[in-house]
């Protein structure tokens, strides 16, 4: 769990280092903005313990950004899709159980 932690914690700089190179008003700014929140309120279930709820893949990220911005952004698309894995593995984890860990 503390693994998982730290690289959300990771991808959030990350991510907000990607935003710093776009237009505000660019559909990659938007895309990468929305992601900071989804990574955002996994983080913050993880941290409080609580229920995890979200339901992202990490195999559907580039359809989600679009060729172009998945080519351009690989290391963090990787980076994202780790900690989606990894989220989702707790998820699994969590559900099997039926403890919020």
């Amino acid at each position: 769990m503390e693994s998982t932690i730290r690289a959300g914690q990771a991808l959030q700089d990350a991510l907000d280092g990607a935003l710093h190179t776009y237009h505000p008003k660019s559909d990659a700014y938007t895309r990468l903005s929305w992601e900071q929140v989804a990574v955002a309120g996994m983080l913050a279930q993880l941290i409080d313990g609580e229920a995890l709820t979200y339901g992202l893949s990490a195999q559907g990220i580039e359809e989600e950004w679009g060729s172009a911005l998945f080519r351009e952004q690989a290391p963090l698309a990787q980076q994202l899709a780790r900690f989606r894995a990894d989220y989702n593995l707790q998820k699994e984890r969590q559900s099997k159980t039926g403890v919020v860990l």
